[in-house]
Parts: C-alpha cells; sequence; structure tokens
C-alpha cells in the first residue's frame, strides 16, 4: 500500500501532536503526583 505524500506528512504531523499533548499530560499528572505508567501490557519507549 502506498500512501500519497500529503497524507503520510499529515499523519507524521498528528502523531508529533498526539506525543505533545502525552507529554503535557505526563507533566501534569507529576505535578499533582499521580504516577502516569505506559499502556497496559505494553512496551515502555
Amino acid at each position: 500500500m502506498n500512501l500519497a505524500p500529503a497524507t503520510d506528512s499529515r499523519d507524521r504531523r498528528r502523531i508529533r501532536e498526539l506525543e505533545t499533548e502525552l507529554a503535557i499530560i505526563r507533566d501534569a499528572a507529576k505535578f499533582l503526583g499521580e504516577d502516569v505508567s505506559g499502556p497496559k501490557g505494553g512496551s515502555t519507549w
């Protein structure tokens, strides 16, 4: 399956946005004293 370059670029941008949001959520959880672990059954990054 060959993705169009525009779609590929859009996907990468969305992934970066989600990674940024996740980092913000993790920082907020640390600030609030909550421990946020990785995905259940998933590997650690």
